[in-house]
């Protein structure tokens, strides 16, 4: 673990429980410095996926919260965001394609489905 002012504010790898991935996630967090943690960008992507995917095919709404769901725990889990951190990635996404398609489109967007016709 590291003792910088820059780290304050990033979860702790000092806990690894020695196993077989703990090299790995050690360079990572060595080449990912911790800047720009808040809010996440990694859960904040997918979750404009999904809301676009939500209504232009919805076959595959599953696929996309599952994926979304799965970035948010795995950031979590590795330490490179705190819980508050994904949620607000969440959140924040969810408000942006809200704007996007409330405000800025002037109402809901009716967008082309994926469906086979």
């Amino acid at each position: 673990g590291g003792s910088g002012a820059s780290e304050a504010f990033r979860a702790s790898i000092d806990a690894l429980g020695g196993s077989f991935w703990d090299p790995l996630v050690k360079l990572y967090f060595l080449i990912d410095q911790p800047t720009n943690c808040f809010p996440s960008l990694h859960v904040a992507y997918p979750t404009m996926c999904t809301w676009q995917i939500w209504r232009a095919a919805p076959q595959y709404r599953f696929h996309f919260v599952a994926m979304t769901l799965i970035v948010a725990i795995s950031v979590v889990l590795v330490k490179q965001h705190y819980i508050a951190d994904a949620l607000a990635g969440s959140l924040a996404a969810m408000l942006i394609c809200w704007v996007v398609d409330r405000k800025l489109m002037h109402g809901p967007v009716e967008r082309p489905t994926l469906e086979k016709t």
